[in-house]
């Protein structure tokens, strides 16, 4: 959030106006004044990137910035695509959990307990009714149950977006090629050793063209 730095929020939790991140949708500018660097002005244009946070809020970034124990970015935006909600990230069982893709046991029970302690329900309940309940598309099945290895440059995505959108699609993205591999994504200046790797094991070779058809 723009204007929300370090120093404010240090601030704001020292005057006692915000004990978790649902309290900063309740702020007023009139609650703001007197801050260090912050008079009538720049209090209400804080509230206002507050307010717009809401609608560019991103799912996956939400349930990262709620601190699940174990959970970073990756696995974040691995929970926002399989779940596609909060309400049903809170409905997940541990069962759910264990089966997603780059999720162990440990993370699972994480996730799980989390979703399952009444103070946090309470807290991402406040945070819908203060209109923070962001959707994101649930996860495709076109490369469900099939390993993908990126080899060279792709002229549409980085190679970690790729990667990505091979999760999107229930896939698993591995760094190199194996038994188990059932296609190589050649780009520009693919990698010697996986092209020969994928020769050898007659794993299926495709280019950027018919890897973007693949995931859609």
């Amino acid at each position: 959030i723009q204007g929300l730095g370090t120093k404010v929020v240090r601030q704001l939790v020292q005057a006692h106006l915000v004990e978790n991140v649902a309290d900063l949708f309740d702020l007023e500018p009139e609650d703001l004044v007197g801050l260090e660097h912050l008079a009538e002005k720049s209090a209400s244009k804080l509230v206002r990137h507050i307010e717009s946070a809401k609608d560019h809020a991103n799912l996956a970034r939400v349930i990262y910035g709620l601190g699940l124990t174990h959970v970073g970015q990756a696995s974040a935006a691995d929970l926002a695509q399989e779940f596609g909600s909060l309400d049903a990230l809170l409905k997940a069982t541990k069962q759910d959990l264990n089966a997603l893709e780059g999720v162990g046991e440990t993370v699972a029970s994480a996730v799980h307990d989390w979703c399952h302690d009444k103070q946090n329900r309470r807290l991402v309940k406040r945070l819908q009714q203060r209109g923070l309940d962001p959707r994101a598309a649930k996860r495709g099945t076109r490369l469900k149950g099939k390993t993908v290895v990126i080899s060279g440059t792709l002229d549409s995505m980085s190679r970690s977006e790729a990667k990505a959108a091979v999760r999107r699609q229930s896939g698993k993205a591995a760094g190199s090629v194996s038994t188990f591999t059932d296609f190589l994504v050649s780009g520009r200046n693919p990698g010697a050793t996986k092209t020969r790797s994928a020769k050898a094991r007659r794993v299926q070779r495709i280019h950027e063209k018919e890897f973007l058809a693949l995931i859609g």
